[in-house]
């Protein structure tokens, strides 16, 4: 079944079989005490998660109802936010805050294959989230920023998104669907770029934008969609027929509608508490030995 958003205003440019996904990019109104969240009476498929990168001092939002997990260091953040975890998971190597008797959490050792931060995405989609944002997961290591590029590929691949959010950019990843933008007043160089993440992408559209494209294909080994801009009080549209792209854009722009031909998966992956066999087999003890 294909699903498809149908944007306002935005004519043809869409098929007509519609499962909308709405923008979230409200920010919580926050008191002198901690902001709770009940994601069983206000369900939501929307899930903020708190890693332990940097942050350049910028505020989480929140929409109301998300499911927040704070990932391991993430919980400093989160706290000194007011924010309140609905879960705390990680190996708890960078944590420092003490986690409150009324918190779930989860212990995961430090050997293991996945990120905290992927621990985080997989709790958070078999709670039935399907979008994500993420903090603290740009800057810093390079590796663990890499790693969370990969982690947006992945959400697409299996019919959701993710966003990463830091240092006054936003990244998220497509797969065989669209980002629309609605119109907001912006000054020039307000900038957004697409890269294809797969070896080839086609049938890519930038709509709405100072420079436009019409069925394009990119490939992962050239980057040629570089420093595009939007156009102020002017709506646009990125969008791929096959393949998955990553997009980056300035922060100040309004959060996307997004929509994906890709069926939604039950399962993104399984939260690992030990290395792959391949590493931790007897032929490979001491393999690190020349």
């Amino acid at each position: 079944m294909a699903l498809i958003v149908v944007m306002p205003g935005m004519g043809d440019m869409e098929d007509q079989s519609a499962q909308q996904h709405r923008p979230v990019h409200a920010r919580q109104k926050n008191g002198p005490q901690t902001v709770r969240h009940d994601p069983v009476s206000a369900p939501s498929k929307v899930c903020v998660i708190f890693a332990a990168g940097e942050y350049f001092g910028q505020d989480a939002e929140v929409p109301r109802g998300a499911y927040v997990i704070a990932a391991d260091g993430g919980f400093d953040h989160c706290q000194s936010q007011r924010i309140h975890a609905d879960m705390v998971m990680g190996d708890f190597d960078s944590i420092s805050a003490e986690i409150p008797d009324d918190t779930e959490s989860l212990h995961v050792p430090a050997e293991k294959d996945l990120t905290d931060t992927a621990s985080a995405v997989t709790l958070g989609w078999d709670r039935g989230c399907r979008e994500f944002h993420i903090y603290g997961s740009l800057g810093g290591r390079l590796d663990h920023s890499i790693a969370n590029l990969q982690l947006l590929a992945g959400l697409a691949n299996h019919g959701g998104i993710g966003f990463l959010h830091g240092d006054g950019v936003s990244v998220t990843a497509i797969r065989n669907g669209s980002l629309a933008f609605p119109a907001f007043p912006c000054g020039e160089r307000t900038m957004v770029s697409v890269f294809s993440s797969t070896d080839v992408s086609t049938g890519v559209n930038e709509l709405g934008l100072k420079y436009f494209l019409d069925d394009a294909s990119l490939t992962n080994d050239r980057a040629n969609a570089v420093s595009n801009e939007f156009i102020s009080d002017t709506a646009s549209k990125i969008s791929v027929a096959s393949g998955t792209l990553l997009v980056t854009f300035a922060s100040a722009a309004p959060s996307p509608q997004w929509s994906t031909k890709v069926a939604q998966d039950t399962t993104f992956d399984t939260i690992s508490t030990q290395v792959t066999e391949a590493l931790n087999t007897r032929e490979n003890k001491n393999a690190h030995h020349v």
